[in-house]
């Protein structure tokens, strides 16, 4: 691998992209009055050129993953919020469903220009802490 090659635009030079709504995680939180805590995100933004792929049962099991959810990868051509001390990682809207970063982030943004992302599903009326 070359330092400072964009593997991801060129990787969209064959496969092509994706838009996906991006909602950045703020960092703030509110309580609700019945006591729920609520992560507040930014207003959402269209990210047009990146990709989403399916995460395979096989593999989400390999992972020791929940095989009854549903998980996809999100390669963006820009820094994103992934897990980490009161931070709740950032959220997506993608195939007319909303997607929560769960883990495996991965942070070229500096070097290359991408970052990676494992995101599940989040299943309506389930909480969002």
């Amino acid at each position: 691998m070359i330092p400072g090659i964009n593997l991801l635009n060129v990787a969209l030079g064959v496969i092509g992209s994706q838009p996906v709504e991006y909602y950045r995680d703020t960092g703030v939180s509110v309580t609700l009055e019945n006591g729920v805590v609520r992560r507040k995100y930014a207003a959402g933004v269209t990210i047009p050129k990146c990709s989403v792929q399916a995460v395979s049962r096989d593999s989400a099991d390999r992972r020791g993953l929940d095989v009854n959810a549903d998980y996809v990868e999100w390669f963006v051509p820009r820094d994103i919020v992934g897990l980490g001390r009161d931070k709740s990682g950032d959220e997506i809207e993608w195939d007319g469903r909303r997607w929560k970063i769960i883990g495996h982030y991965e942070n070229w943004a500096g070097q290359d220009g991408w970052c990676c992302g494992l995101f599940q599903e989040i299943k309506p009326n389930a909480s969002r802490s």
